[in-house]
């Protein structure tokens, strides 16, 4: 398959972004943007509550007033990047839908048709609200891998855990409790490059959830 590489505009560095030149300035119409953030897996009113940077980067964060969710991400076009900066949903909606799963899958195939090669976020959780802030597992699940920092601090809960589990995708498939108890937030990162390990782990994910339809 013939993958294009992602919209860049040398020329365009330096120049501010704004909702009415989005498409001037990036070579994207908004719902390509909106495709790219994986907001084809959710129905509702999208609503643009900031949209903002300097080219070539930018930040744009979304209310979809239906199901009570908001979801930010910042695009380093130059780099091939796409930082999720935030995903908040209602739980009683995000359980009943698995919107989460399905928002990250949609994104991830948009943004491999797009020629983007990397996901990165961070993976909060272990807060007292374990039920709002989950991302420190849940991204996991979904085939992040920790970056060298959080992989350090992993080694190190592990040593004085005495586990012998090598990664966090390791842990989860054993012991996910352990995780849950003991766990702490990280930054990760997703290959959307071919036969990535990120994209196996997610596929592996998917087919065990039978929901494998979904990239």
């Amino acid at each position: 398959m013939n993958i294009p590489k992602p919209k860049y505009f040398p020329e365009n560095i330096g120049l501010q972004i704004s909702q009415s030149n989005l498409r001037q300035i990036t070579g994207y119409s908004q719902s390509q943007i909106f495709g790219l953030m994986g907001l084809a897996a959710i129905s509702g009113h999208k609503e643009i509550n900031i949209i903002s940077g300097i080219y070539p980067q930018l930040y744009i964060n979304i209310r979809i007033e239906d199901s009570s969710c908001e979801i930010a991400r910042t695009f380093l076009f130059g780099e091939k990047i796409i930082v999720n900066e935030l995903f908040e949903i209602s739980e009683p909606y995000s359980r009943r839908q698995r919107i989460g799963t399905k928002v990250f899958c949609s994104q991830v195939s948009a943004a491999r048709m797009e020629g983007f090669e990397k996901i990165t976020a961070w993976a909060a959780g272990n807060f007292k609200n374990i039920e709002h802030w989950n991302g420190y597992i849940t991204w996991g699940k979904l085939g992040f891998t920790m970056d060298a920092d959080a992989q350090s601090d992993f080694d190190e809960l592990m040593k004085r855990l005495g586990r012998n589990e090598k990664t966090l995708k390791e842990l989860l498939s054993i012991d996910e409790n352990c995780w849950v108890e003991n766990g702490f937030s990280w930054d990760g990162e997703f290959s959307l490059l071919e036969d990535s390990d990120n994209i196996k782990n997610l596929l592996k994910y998917l087919s065990k959830s039978g929901l494998k339809e979904w990239l």
